[in-house]
């Protein structure tokens, strides 16, 4: 059918392009807030990943550090000793003296010679490096987000997903044969 140029807009003409108009928009609006689900979704798995990550890699390094503090409390113990009993031996009492050469010969000379091999296999360097970057993460903020994080439903959020994409399809549609397409 030709149209023509005289030919005069009727007044459902106008109201259905107006209508095709409106689900344009619409449309446009509905795929807009679907892709910013889509990626509010992926941005969450994201940052669930990374405190996956990051949470048991912190706490591997609390439980080093402590490990290293033990050992260095069981050595302090006999540096403490001999150092008391260097003291003694600078007195001028003779039996301080006795005593300090007792306590000596007491000490386990293997197992402080073990806890030094250990202390020097530790990567000191390394333990250092983590207790600063531990240091600088806001612990109480790591776990607040960590709860909060747990506490999203995650059913509840893709349930939620699907059904703007099941309520933006049958628009997509229409809008699609309104089109021509």
């Amino acid at each position: 059918m030709k149209e023509f140029p005289a030919e005069r807009e009727t007044g459902s003409d106008a109201l259905l392009r107006e209508l095709v108009t409106c689900q344009k928009k619409t449309l446009g609006q509905t795929r807009l807030a679907a892709a910013f689900t889509v990626l509010l979704a992926v941005l969450l798995l994201l940052a669930l990943g990374a405190l996956a990550v990051l949470v048991p890699r912190t706490l591997a390094l609390e439980k080093q550090a402590k490990d290293a503090l033990g050992r260095l409390d069981a050595i302090t113990a006999p540096v403490e000793s001999v150092i008391k009993n260097a003291e003694s031996l600078l007195s001028e009492d003779s039996e301080g003296l006795r005593t300090s050469m007792q306590k000596l010969g007491e000490l386990d000379l293997d197992s402080l010679r073990v806890t030094l091999g250990k202390l020097k296999e530790l990567d000191l360097d390394g333990l250092n490096d983590t207790l600063k970057k531990l240091n600088g993460i806001d612990l109480d903020s790591l776990n607040e987000a960590i709860r909060k994080l747990n506490g999203i439903d995650l059913d509840s959020l893709n349930e939620a997903i699907i059904n703007l994409n099941d309520a933006a399809k049958p628009l997509a549609d229409l809008a699609r044969r309104l089109s021509g397409g």
